[in-house]
């Protein structure tokens, strides 16, 4: 529970991991997307490879594209996730996402 307390004062603290912002997606969404970038992490998928699926996927929406990047960086970028399973990084966001 200290855990997951963390690691959403993290999302919120970072300015490039705020959930809420993501165009035409509801917070459960971004919280099953956090959860899918947090597991190809642990399957040894790089941060490079991760952003060029998503431009691929995603060209037709700049805004949407933008914001679910930033996401995407502070999963690879926060030491604070590392230390966090993929369900409670997508939990995190989702909450945070909720609460903002």
């Amino acid at each position: 529970m200290l855990l997951m307390g963390t690691i959403v004062l993290a999302v919120f603290a970072s300015t490039s991991a705020i959930a809420s912002d993501v165009p035409g997606m509801t917070c459960s969404e971004i919280g099953s997307f956090a959860q899918q970038v947090a597991q190809r992490k642990a399957e040894g998928v790089s941060v490079d490879d991760a952003i060029r699926r998503l431009r691929q996927s995603l060209s037709q929406h700049p805004d949407t594209e933008h914001e679910l990047e930033k996401i995407v960086r502070a999963i690879y970028g926060m030491q604070i996730f590392s230390n966090a399973s993929p369900a409670e990084i997508g939990t995190a966001y989702e909450t945070a996402c909720e609460i903002d």
